[in-house]
């Protein structure tokens, strides 16, 4: 079959395609999550300014039920109780994306019970987004020992009106994906393409975006709770190296020495421990070797200045 034959074909299918905003604290396996939505057919990009307003960490395609599907994966910051004009503009950020999501993806962990970032986030949907197609994923049911458990969550959940649909998954293990996507498809629009496949364009600014929630990630995975909302991650460099090998140096500004110290750690440990994390995530997701470089600066008060966190990309 030749490419302008089968291109025709697939123009004759319909196409359902819309934005999904993936929500869920930091360690319920988000990137994992993203990473195996993404390995279906997957193109990490840049979308043009007039597409939307928010970061897009990518799209995938995939046919189902004769129809030709495509998710645009809005990938969001953790949701928190907003202390400063940092968080107030990361929540901003997030209830953008809320704004422009066709469906609304929220995934804990079967693992832990409900965090207050959690309330905090579905008393924001049930205020503002009740009228949006919100379902969740319940992640790590591979963790469970008993998978009655799940049922247990999944009544608890309903209990909130808030999900059309409750889908338990293990991300890791790829278990119950495939459906996942089929519910999600289920509540997309009949569109055209919202990214045109042909249309390549360059990832980098938004795989920066992605690289620095990474590492921010284990930042709060590794530290006291309250430290990572003192931090911020700015990916200075990506560079493409022989024998297939990626470069990323990236610094982590803090307010105080004293949180310089917590992340360095004695004789460097936690920033090694934190950098080898998030070095063997990356290489997971990007599927090639990393070359992590982290430095960490001392930035007094940045979380209450707007200038400095527009110029970081927060």
């Amino acid at each position: 079959m030749t490419n302008n034959i089968k291109e025709k074909r697939e123009t004759q299918k319909e196409i359902k395609s819309g934005y999904v905003c993936i929500v869920g604290k930091p360690n319920v396996g988000k990137s994992t999550l993203i990473n195996n939505l993404l390995n279906i057919k997957a193109s990490i990009v840049s979308p043009k300014p007039q597409t939307t307003r928010v970061n897009i960490y990518g799209y995938t395609i995939k046919e189902i039920d004769n129809k030709i599907i495509q998710l645009v994966l809005i990938d969001t910051p953790g949701y928190h109780k907003p202390v400063n004009i940092l968080g107030q503009n990361m929540i901003k950020h997030i209830e953008l994306a809320l704004n422009e999501a066709d469906v609304i993806l929220m995934i804990i962990d079967a693992t832990t019970p409900l965090a207050d970032e959690d309330f905090l986030f579905i008393n924001l949907l049930k205020e503002k987004f009740n009228n949006k197609n919100i379902i969740l994923a319940i992640n790590k049911i591979d963790k469970l020992e008993n998978r009655n458990l799940a049922l247990t969550i999944i009544e608890e959940m309903n209990s909130y009106g808030l999900f059309k649909e409750i889908v338990p998954i293990s991300a890791i293990k790829n278990e119950n994906i495939d459906k996942l996507i089929k519910v999600i498809s289920n509540y997309l629009p009949y569109n055209d393409y919202l990214i045109d496949p042909k249309d390549k364009q360059p990832f980098i600014g938004n795989l920066k975006f992605f690289i620095a929630e990474v590492i921010r990630e284990k930042i709060l995975l590794f530290t006291h709770q309250e430290l990572p909302y003192k931090t911020a991650v700015f990916v200075e460099q990506i560079e493409e190296r022989k024998n297939d090998l990626i470069y990323i140096g990236a610094t982590i500004f803090v307010e105080k020495e004293s949180q310089r110290a917590i992340i360095i750690g004695k004789n460097g440990q936690m920033i090694k421990k934190i950098g080898k994390s998030a070095r063997e995530e990356l290489e997971f997701i990007l599927k090639k070797r990393v070359y992590l470089d982290l430095w960490v600066k001392e930035k007094e008060n940045w979380t209450s200045k707007l200038d400095f966190i527009q110029s970081i990309g927060y």
